[in-house]
């Protein structure tokens, strides 16, 4: 073939229209393809239901123990969220509260298909709330017509009394002119008139107090019968001393006949008073629980402003039901060092696993948990005998709200024996036999005799070794210049040194103007504030949270046969410390020096503030060199800079965590301990010191960078002249 005849077979060049339709459709062609593979992979991606938790840690991810208690549940579970949706440009709530409490019940929800969940926002939807407040109250709402028949019944009996009171008035006029030759006749007669004449005022009061209330939405009917019974209580009381002057003017020969005759015909009828108030207080107190009451004072609650804030979650099983509030699942972000608190919001970490899961947990346990406070004498330290709180009252709540039994019982019998001194009784204890299977928490407190610190009786010791021998669990806790029951401890690998308190050199400067007192607080010797628990059982979970102990009393371990011992609760090394002997002089203006031995008895660190200690056979101890960590005072002290934005969480959450983990522990629920919620479980940046940071500054930055940049390049031009 020529080379005319290859030129000719050649194709004729393509025209740039046929260009354009033919890439263009290769592109057109393209893009098609990939939308409809992108279309695809989206809808594809939309079928997964199950999210993946790509965090450090799978913070995002319930927990393995979780899981568990879910798959162990037998009963249809809803969990309900009462929380407001976070308004766009709001000053008054900056955090969004309502998010990550939805996106956790919903891993519930896929995590077991016996967990159902509804979102209520009580803000927006009021009517949504108002149907499930109904169903509350239908389905769990139990004895309240018993509740409402004795408030009720309460206007009734009130007409009673008022018509025999107005009956006693009239019957009291044939006593107007007479003369008493002594005072106490007269003072008889005038205590029954003031009885008929001004207590059905008074109780007329209590009565529209009930019809107020009996109008709300969840009125508050526990309360309202308290007042019922207190009320004819004290109307009961009052008419029962009326009726022993009476009797008594009755048998006096020197009253005048009138008087004489009046009380004799009258004391039948003030008995007909005291019986138509003791029968309707004997009725109320026959009502038992009423779950409903719970509902009423966790959600219906008022702020500073009054203004209504509904911030719960609801656990609702078969039977029963839980309420979440919001304090126990929102914690304080703050860590304290000793620099000044860091400006900005100080945002609240959310804690909510461990509450629904202890929740749900607890609605299906058959028996209740028992756990006993046992203290050395003195008042009731969980339920409060006369005015105001008990000073473990909060920890006993929050005990009780995971399902705990909570008992109470002085090992000393004192506080028996002086109440009986003053005419009263102490309320009922709990037989040996109750507190077999309990929890001991026993507080070694400080019994003062007539020459100074007492030991406690060998029978005390003899109970508590007892009890923790025959396979019992114990929290002991330690005051200064108490017994340290050697004599328990000893074969448990622990000592506690009572004569002892740890502190640190005072910190120079007043801080002032920190936002945080607890930062000028903690630069007394003293005072320590700790986020390192060691590492133990008990304490994994719970670092990065702050937690005021004070005073912490030096705990020393030891080997012990059969013993698994952990030291936890070591003392601040930040500053120079040491166990200060001289216990008189701190606090009063003396600063305290480091005596060591020889010469002196303060004792060297490092410190530990307890320990946890299991004995092989299922003996469980926990030891903390401190009695008051768990008291109200402490647990409930609120986050200063938290609070001025009117949001009420712990400042120290560690004390409340750290007390409740331990009786989980010890109650052998260790499971409800690793629920701490991941959000919690942070990476904790220690400081940098003062050698490594400069070694950053210097002999890397400044040093180290330069040198390598001129390395290389006397290497390139070495390279290039050769």
């Amino acid at each position: 073939m020529s080379k005319t005849d290859k030129t000719e077979a050649r194709p004729a060049p393509e025209s740039q229209k046929e260009r354009w339709a033919k890439y263009g459709a290769n592109v057109v062609l393209t893009c098609v393809i990939v939308i409809v593979l992108a279309g695809v992979a989206v809808w594809g991606a939309s079928q997964i239901k199950k999210p993946f938790d790509l965090t450090i840690g799978h913070t995002q991810s319930l927990k393995p123990q979780t899981v568990n208690v879910l798959h162990a549940n037998h009963q249809p579970i809803k969990l309900v969220s009462l929380y407001a949706r976070l308004k766009p440009n709001s000053g008054e709530q900056s955090q969004d509260f309502y998010t990550p409490v939805v996106d956790l019940l919903d891993r519930y929800h896929d995590a077991a298909g016996n967990i159902q969940v509804e979102v209520i926002d009580p803000v927006a939807e009021p009517g949504k709330l108002d149907a499930w407040l109904g169903e509350i109250t239908r389905k769990y709402g139990g004895n309240i017509k018993a509740y409402r028949d004795v408030l009720t019944e309460f206007p009734k009996t009130l007409a009673d009394i008022r018509k025999l009171a107005d009956d006693e008035i009239k019957q009291m006029q044939i006593l107007r002119g007479v003369q008493f030759q002594k005072q106490e006749q007269a003072d008889a007669i005038n205590e029954a008139y003031g009885t008929v004449r001004a207590f059905p005022s008074l109780l007329d009061t209590i009565d529209n107090g009930i019809k107020e209330e009996l109008e709300k939405k969840i009125p508050d009917y526990k309360g309202q019968v308290q007042n019922v019974q207190t009320s004819l209580g004290t109307f009961s009381r009052q008419v029962d001393g009326v009726m022993k002057d009476l009797e008594a003017l009755t048998k006096d020969t020197t009253a005048p006949k009138e008087a004489s005759d009046y009380a004799a015909k009258s004391i039948p009828r003030f008995q007909k008073l005291k019986k138509l108030a003791d029968d309707l207080v004997a009725k109320s107190k026959t009502l038992g629980e009423l779950k409903l009451d719970e509902v009423r004072r966790q959600i219906v609650t008022e702020d500073e402003s009054g203004t209504t804030a509904i911030r719960s979650i609801a656990v609702e099983g078969e039977k029963d039901f839980r309420l979440i509030n919001f304090s126990s699942v929102w914690k304080s972000g703050q860590t304290s060092g000793l620099t000044a608190p860091s400006t900005g919001p100080n945002l609240l970490r959310f804690a909510g696993e461990q509450q629904i899961t202890a929740a749900i947990l607890s609605l299906e346990q058959e028996k209740k948990p028992k756990v006993a406070f046992m203290r050395m004498g003195g008042a009731p330290l969980t339920n409060p005998m006369f005015s105001g709180e008990a000073p473990l009252s909060d920890i006993a709540d929050r005990l009780r709200s995971y399902n705990f039994d909570v008992l109470e019982k002085d090992l000393s019998g004192e506080w028996a024996m002086q109440m009986q001194a003053r005419g009263g009784m102490a309320p009922p204890e709990p037989s040996d036999d109750e507190l077999r299977d309990a929890v001991w928490v026993v507080f070694s407190t400080t019994q003062m005799g007539q020459f100074g610190p007492q030991p406690l009786s060998p029978e005390v010791a003899h109970k508590i070794s007892d009890h923790l021998d025959h396979g019992g669990s114990a929290m002991m806790l330690f005051d200064t210049h108490s017994d340290g029951l050697a004599s328990v401890l000893s074969s448990w690998g622990v000592s506690v040194r009572t004569d002892i308190i740890a502190v640190h050199e005072p910190v120079a400067g007043t801080a002032e103007g920190a936002e945080d007192f607890v930062e000028q607080a903690r630069r007394s010797p003293p005072i320590f504030v700790i986020n390192d628990y060691g590492d133990s059982p008990v304490t994994r979970t719970l670092q990065t949270l702050d937690a005021a102990v004070v005073p912490i009393l030096p705990v020393e371990t030891h080997s012990a046969p059969d013993c698994t011992v952990s030291p936890i609760l070591p003392v601040p090394q930040d500053l120079k410390t040491w166990g200060e002997s001289e216990l008189d002089t701190i606090g009063r203006g003396h600063v305290p020096t480091y005596d060591p031995p020889p010469k002196g008895s303060d004792l060297p660190p490092p410190l530990w503030g307890g320990a946890v200690v299991e004995k092989k056979g299922g003996g469980r101890l926990v030891v903390i060199g401190n009695v008051g960590f768990g008291t109200n005072g402490f647990v409930e002290l609120n986050d200063p800079k938290l609070e001025r934005a009117k949001i009420y969480v712990a400042r120290f959450p560690g004390n409340g965590e750290l007390f409740t983990d331990s009786i989980f522990w010890l109650a052998k629920m260790d499971n409800l301990i690793a629920l701490s919620p991941a959000a919690l479980d942070a990476s904790r940046i220690r400081p940098i010191s003062a050698g490594i940071l400069n070694f950053w500054r210097i002999g890397v930055l400044l040093v180290g960078l330069p040198l390598l940049a001129l390395i290389a390049g006397l290497t390139v031009y070495q390279s290039r002249r050769d």
